[in-house]
């Protein structure tokens, strides 16, 4: 029954009285893609100052919640400065933010914030499968300076045990988007992209369609447990 109703939901009806004929074209109907739409709703851009107050530059992050804990997950070199952090909504409002954790080796770190952010909708923090996700497509939302909250598509062109491997585009100022698959399940965080030796120029030379996702599939909700507690949260 329920798919009938989608069937007829998704077609045109047209009658031909001369002919008494009732013809019907199938149409194709555009999917909701939650991937998309979470990355987007839960995106924030992360300003960082040094110790004496200056600006320092911008990356992305997203917010999360894990039962009753609210937190914002970025890339650790995002925020790996000794000033303050703000994380700024989609509408401008800032917050100041607080590391209450960070590791070097997959580029992550997670911010803490006393009040719930207003404008922005936190997303469940949830993995998707661990294995055998090359060819599949991922989605971010980053804020490269000057263009901030930009929808990135990618797909995964390989993977190991710290980093999936995606062929998408990525600027200064994405570094700490959390890409998400078309369920809104977490795939990584967006860290980099390669540099590439460029032997006619005899320099590097940054490939902006390979992307750095680091996978932080070891911080469960245990970890998230310890975390929160060990900063006395």
């Amino acid at each position: 029954m329920l798919l009938s109703l989608l069937m007829f939901l998704s077609c045109h009806f047209s009658y031909d009285q001369e002919t008494s004929s009732l013809d019907v074209q199938v149409c194709e109907v555009a999917s909701y893609n939650v991937g998309y739409d979470k990355s987007y709703k839960s995106s924030v851009i992360i300003e960082v100052y040094d110790s004496q107050g200056n600006y320092v530059g911008q990356g992305s992050g997203n917010y999360f919640y894990s039962a009753a804990r609210r937190f914002i997950v970025t890339a650790k070199h995002v925020v790996d400065h000794d000033g303050l952090i703000f994380v700024k909504e989609i509408k401008g409002e800032r917050y100041k933010a607080e590391i209450i954790y960070s590791e070097l080796a997959h580029d992550v770190a997670i911010l803490y914030i006393e009040e719930p952010l207003r404008a922005t909708t936190p997303i469940h923090f949830h993995y998707m499968h661990p294995h055998n996700n090359t060819g599949k497509e991922i989605y971010f939302t980053s804020s490269p300076d000057g263009t901030p909250f930009v929808l990135g598509k990618g797909t995964i062109v390989k993977e190991n045990n710290s980093y999936y491997f995606a062929q998408s585009l990525a600027w200064p100022g994405s570094s700490g988007a959390v890409a998400l698959d078309a369920r809104g399940n977490i795939v990584g965080v967006v860290t980099g992209v390669r540099i590439a030796y460029d032997s006619v120029l005899q320099s590097g030379r940054m490939l902006e369609n390979y992307v750095y996702v680091s996978r932080i599939d070891f911080i469960d909700r245990w970890k998230l447990k310890s975390i929160f507690e060990d900063a006395g949260k």
